[in-house]
């Protein structure tokens, strides 16, 4: 069985959910058939998003690369990210000897084959901005469709909110208006692109959602059960990505 390597704390309730997935969807039957895992919550991880948007992300690139070491040091066979916007900074970690599952890339996998046409987008600014969803659906078909600009600074709300453990029913009800404004498009589904906002969306009904977290589980089940291969390593980089 392949150890699994959790580089958390993006938000720290968010990891807690990821982990909870992941023991519920995993087919035990004793403490010994779930899935070895080695797990660095680092809460001390700044804010992506500012260093997203002003284009410096070489000095939270080092700070990522250093945890993700550490768990590789540690004995996990891969990695995983239970955070949308941290993948931005996949490059940075190239230099690891072990592969990084990459959550955007293995739901974009998942809306292929369940042949999705339209997605409503709910994320980050800077996820939004860096386009991480957006380049890997639109190669497969998948149109993208993002809330309007005081929709979207409503979503941002409601993430923040989320992370300093305001009300989750105030919040549910922002994020039904979202819906309701993503629907009104004629989407197929809605995609929670930030990892706060499956913590809302079991008490709001008549909604065909993704959520790349239970996805994401899914993966690791599949990988650290072996069921299908580990991906192959990419070659490393010989030197440090650029900020923009």
């Amino acid at each position: 069985m392949k150890k699994l390597g959790i580089l958390g704390g993006m938000g720290a309730e968010a990891t807690s959910l990821f982990y909870q997935k992941l023991i519920n969807m995993t087919p035990a039957s004793s403490d010994q058939s779930h899935i070895p895992t080695i797990m660095i919550n680092d809460t001390t991880l700044p804010d992506r998003s500012p260093y997203i948007l002003s284009g410096q992300l070489d000095e939270l690139g080092k700070m990522i690369y250093d945890t993700a070491l550490k768990i590789q040091n540690a004995g996990a066979d891969y990695i995983v990210m239970p955070c949308n916007t941290v993948h931005v900074f996949l490059p940075y970690l190239d230099p690891l000897k072990i592969p990084i599952i990459d959550m955007i890339q293995e739901t974009a996998h998942f809306l292929q084959e369940k042949n999705i046409k339209s997605m409503g987008i709910l994320a980050t600014n800077a996820t939004i901005k860096s386009q991480l969803y957006q380049e890997k659906l639109a190669p497969i078909g998948i149109k993208s469709i993002l809330p309007t600009f005081v929709y979207q600074e409503i979503v941002m709300e409601i993430i923040f909110d989320v992370k300093a453990g305001k009300s989750k029913e105030v919040a549910q009800n922002k994020l039904q208006t979202i819906i309701d404004h993503l629907k009104e498009q004629h989407v197929d589904c809605i995609l929670l692109g930030c990892t706060e906002l499956p913590l809302l969306i079991n008490n709001i009904p008549h909604v065909s959602v993704c959520d790349p977290l239970e996805i994401l589980a899914t993966s690791c089940i599949n990988y650290s059960l072996e069921k299908i291969p580990l991906p192959q390593k990419n070659t490393p980089f010989t030197k440090t990505p650029k900020s923009t």
